[in-house]
């Protein structure tokens, strides 16, 4: 029984990581056009700006809601963390995207599709075992440490 539960769990995080991501992504989209096409703003101004509101509504959905962190304490350190990890994946993605698509011939939806689970999948592990350490759902549900 305990391991059913421990399984739940463990499965219950991953889809509220990838809810958060998504939920992050679409208001990135959201303001990215807003400010383009509605205000008329430079379209790389916009980016930057929409990457920053994603990043805010990512780190937040992601602390409080995805893996429960209620500490606060550290929440200075845990944002300039996420940010770092944030910024390194967009650098990564380009130069990742770049080599599949230019070097290696990849089809560029099929390169941002396979960089994206990959840079997902160890920002979920940074997170989980490297930024929200005092996490809910780690303290009371976590058991392979």
């Amino acid at each position: 029984m305990d391991q059913l539960k421990n399984y739940i769990m463990k499965h219950r995080v991953i889809s509220k990581f990838v809810i958060a991501g998504s939920s992050a992504a679409g208001a990135q989209l959201l303001v990215l056009y807003i400010l383009t096409d509605i205000f008329g703003m430079w379209y790389l101004f916009s980016a930057v700006c929409a990457f920053i509101v994603a990043v805010l509504v990512s780190f937040s959905s992601h602390k409080w809601w995805t893996f429960r962190d209620r500490h606060r304490e550290s929440m200075h350190r845990q944002f300039t963390l996420y940010l770092a990890i944030q910024i390194t994946n967009l650098i990564l993605n380009i130069a990742f995207i770049y080599i599949l698509v230019d070097i290696l011939g990849v089809w560029y939806l099929v390169s941002q599709a396979i960089i994206s689970l990959i840079l997902a999948v160890v920002s979920f592990l940074l997170y989980k075992y490297k930024i929200f350490i005092h996490s809910i759902y780690l303290k009371t549900h976590e058991t392979d440490h």
